[in-house]
């Protein structure tokens, strides 16, 4: 009888063995940045060895694709965010909103306010903490009647500012800065 079972038992195996080779697509969360450790959707710890990745900017939280093939694990893109809504500081209306994807962070602002000479707060809400810059970074800024402005995302508290160089009160601000998570 095991004489007859062993030609389908002998398939099988070379069926299991092909699917083992199989490249295999699973979710999971970044636990730690450095050295980088991922926890697999379904796992109830980390993985005990750091991943290979081709993402920047990996941070706790994240969530990752991962390929698990041949016993190995490669990270190779993070969720998107969405776009999601910041609230302007008092004076503005209008919508200041931010976006990650693979590591990087978009800033857009489109406001109806004056904004004076020297540095504006446009956000009264700010960019969560383990988003923000390690520097301050600069985008672009518009003002009402094409003149121009500088808008920073700053790194100490994550707030969206705008400077406008000179001359009198400008109104209606719009602008963007994006830049990679380190």
């Amino acid at each position: 009888m095991g004489d007859v079972l062993r030609p389908v038992l002998d398939q099988i195996g070379k069926l299991w063995a092909r699917v083992n080779l199989m490249p295999v697509v699973r979710w999971g969360t970044v636990t730690q940045a450095s050295p980088l450790r991922v926890r697999l959707d379904g796992d109830a710890d980390p993985l005990p060895f750091t991943p290979a990745t081709t993402v920047r900017g990996l941070r706790p939280g994240n969530r990752v694709v991962c390929v698990e093939q041949h016993r190995r694990i490669t990270v190779i893109t993070h969720a998107d965010t969405g776009w999601v809504a910041l609230t302007p500081a008092a004076g503005f209306s209008g919508e200041i909103r931010y976006r990650v994807s693979a590591g990087l962070v978009a800033v857009e602002y489109d406001l109806t306010g004056s904004v004076p000479t020297g540095f504006t707060t446009l956000a009264a809400s700010a960019i969560p903490s383990a988003l923000r810059p390690t520097g301050n970074r600069r985008g672009v800024g518009y003002l009402a009647g094409g003149y121009a402005a500088t808008s920073y995302v700053l790194a100490s508290s994550g707030i969206l500012t705008v400077a406008q160089q000179s001359g009198a009160a400008r109104t209606n601000p719009s602008g963007s800065v994006f830049y990679f998570l380190d």
